[in-house]
C-alpha cells in the first residue's frame, strides 16, 4: 500500500521520528481503495470549467487553424494553461502552431506570458513563428515577439534558448526588417 501524506503547513507538522509519521498516518483513518481504478468509467470533472468542452461548437470563442492538411477546430484560449495544452499537445505540426498563434486577439500572448506558466515556452514558439514565416505576416509576428516580452523572466527565458531556437530569432529578425528595430536589443543581446 502506498500512503503519500501532503502537509498544508511544514513547519506545525514536522517529525522527528518515522514513528511521529506513522502516529499521523495512523490517526488519519486512511483506508486502502478496494476497487480497481483502472476499471472505474470516470467522465470529465464538472468543477474545472477549463475542463470543460464547449456547450456550442460553433461559438464565438473558436477559431480554424489552416494547414496544408486541412483544417483543425481549436477554441480560442481562455487561459496560460489552455494556450499551453494547444500549443504542446493538441496542435501536432508547425504549420498549424503558426496559423493559432497569429490567429490570436492582439494581447491575447501578452495575457498568457505574465503567467510564469508560459514563459519557458519562449524556444518553441520563436521556432514555431519561424518556420511558418509569411511576409504578409509580418506585423503579427512583430506583435506577438513584442507581447512576449512581458514575460516574467523574458531576459532569462532568452539566455537559456538553444543554438536552433537562437538561429530562428536571427532568421525571423532579418525577415522583419525595420519592425524589429526594437526588438532586437531584447532578442539578441
Amino acid at each position: 500500500v502506498c500512503v503519500c501524506v501532503v502537509l498544508s503547513d511544514p513547519p506545525s507538522w514536522q517529525v522527528q521520528t518515522y514513528e511521529e509519521f506513522d502516529g499521523i498516518v495512523k490517526a488519519s483513518h486512511l483506508k486502502p481503495m478496494t476497487e480497481d481504478v483502472t476499471s472505474l468509467e470516470l467522465g470529465r470533472s464538472t468543477w474545472n470549467a477549463g475542463g470543460r468542452k464547449a456547450a456550442d461548437p460553433g461559438a464565438s470563442a473558436t477559431e480554424e487553424c489552416h494547414s496544408g492538411s486541412g483544417t483543425t477546430d481549436i477554441t480560442a484560449p481562455t487561459t496560460a494553461q489552455h494556450f499551453r495544452r494547444d500549443l504542446q499537445k493538441n496542435l501536432k505540426t508547425a504549420a498549424e502552431k503558426y496559423e493559432y498563434l497569429v490567429g490570436l486577439a492582439d494581447g491575447a500572448v501578452a495575457g498568457f506570458f505574465k503567467s510564469a506558466s508560459t514563459e519557458d515556452m519562449l524556444g518553441d514558439i520563436v521556432w514555431v513563428l519561424n518556420e511558418g514565416f509569411r511576409d504578409a505576416d509580418a506585423a503579427r509576428v512583430a506583435t506577438i515577439l513584442q507581447e512576449m516580452r512581458s514575460s516574467p523572466r523574458f531576459d532569462l527565458s532568452v539566455e537559456f534558448l538553444t543554438g536552433k531556437e537562437q538561429t530562428a530569432v536571427v532568421r525571423i529578425m532579418e525577415r522583419l526588417g525595420t519592425l524589429a528595430v526594437e526588438l532586437r536589443p531584447a532578442y539578441l543581446p
